[in-house]
């Protein structure tokens, strides 16, 4: 995280003239009465959107890649000032005030040819906007079982994201001073999310979700292994994919919490 970075950011939310908060056609859509979790979706709209990105750049599922990327600006675009306008207090709107300028900071950085360099720019600033992100939806109340589910169950889907792109990262040699020990991070981090959950009373969809998040977790830890003993871009790509699957299964679990909340 580079505090200078935030520091000189927040700076500029303040100065900036303020963008209204007010509440769009775009919370019909998303569920924002669960407050946390839609703060928690806006890291993993994030994550994915440099995951997507440095799979671009290193030619791994390129093209599902970019349709990817797109849907996630373009829900990231409707969902922040939904979220923004539930704040609860003047610490959150301005968390939120200082992700909308990381997000307009982070925009060109998106259309510049996928290269190495770009990739890591990117990824850099996507880490800021996620800390923010997330740190946001720390700040809001997640009151009763089915909404701290939701927030752990989205949070685990951010750090299934994030390990992925960490272990391109990491194998590409993008950024061998820092990825290592993220990556490391990450997975524990992911794991303890799901022990979490794990001891967790779910209804029977959700179970069904929860124990599907498990298994696609192995095979990602797997996966992972498989990189780093050297194995080539089939491995690789079933890092990228299966990813993907234990965020999509714990995002639909946190779609049922949200909605049992």
């Amino acid at each position: 995280m580079t505090r200078a970075r935030l520091a000189c950011a927040a700076f500029a939310g303040l100065v900036m003239a303020a963008a209204s908060l007010a509440p769009s056609q775009a919370q019909q859509r998303f569920n924002v009465a669960m407050h946390a979790s839609a703060a928690e979706r806006l890291a993993l709209l994030a994550e994915r959107i440099a995951k997507c990105y440095v799979q671009v750049e290193q030619g791994v599922l390129a093209a599902g890649s970019r349709r990817t990327m797109r849907a996630a600006a373009a829900e990231l675009d409707a969902l922040l000032p939904a979220v923004a306008a539930s704040a609860p207090d003047a610490e959150s709107a301005e968390g939120f005030t200082l992700l909308r300028v990381l997000w307009k900071e982070l925009r060109p950085w998106m259309q510049r040819t996928p290269t190495r360099e770009n990739a890591r720019q990117v990824s850099e600033r996507v880490e800021e906007m996620s800390w923010v992100a997330s740190k946001g939806a720390r700040l809001l109340r997640a009151d009763g079982t089915p909404q701290r589910a939701a927030l752990n169950a989205m949070r685990g889907a951010t750090l299934a994201q994030r390990v992925a792109r960490l272990e391109l990262q990491r194998r590409a040699a993008h950024r061998p001073d820092a990825s290592a020990a993220q990556l490391d991070e990450a997975k524990t981090g992911l794991a303890s999310v799901l022990a979490t959950l794990r001891a967790t009373a779910f209804a029977a969809d959700a179970t069904d979700e929860m124990h599907m998040a498990e298994t696609q977790h192995a095979f990602l830890l797997q996966a992972v292994a498989e990189v780093e003993a050297g194995s080539g871009a089939v491995a690789v790509e079933r890092v990228a994919r299966v990813a993907d699957y234990v965020s999509e299964s714990l995002e639909r679990l946190a779609r049922l919490e949200e909605s049992a909340g």
